[in-house]
């Protein structure tokens, strides 16, 4: 299984960014961020791989200041393999 982590140190940009998405018609959900991403406490934003050149383009036009980076999250044998992408 592969899926997208955007993560943000601020919760107003988060939502905002999340409301730009879904007027793209990108499904996404609301999660706390991984431990390995950020404190435990953060939110980030889970979305599907598909949605890549999308979601690199709208952070590219907004350029939200709170932004933490762009992760792709996947199994792997081990557990789960991070790699950031942005």
């Amino acid at each position: 299984m592969k899926y997208l982590i955007i993560a943000f140190k601020s919760r107003n940009e988060l939502y905002g960014f999340a409301r730009a998405l879904k007027n793209h018609g990108i499904f996404l959900s609301i999660i706390n961020s991984p431990k390995s991403i950020g404190s435990s406490c953060m939110l980030s934003i889970k979305t599907d791989v598909t949605n890549l050149n999308t979601i690199k383009q709208s952070l590219m036009r907004y350029q939200p200041k709170s932004f933490l980076g762009l992760y792709l999250i996947q199994s792997a044998d081990n557990g789960e393999q991070i790699l950031r992408l942005m």
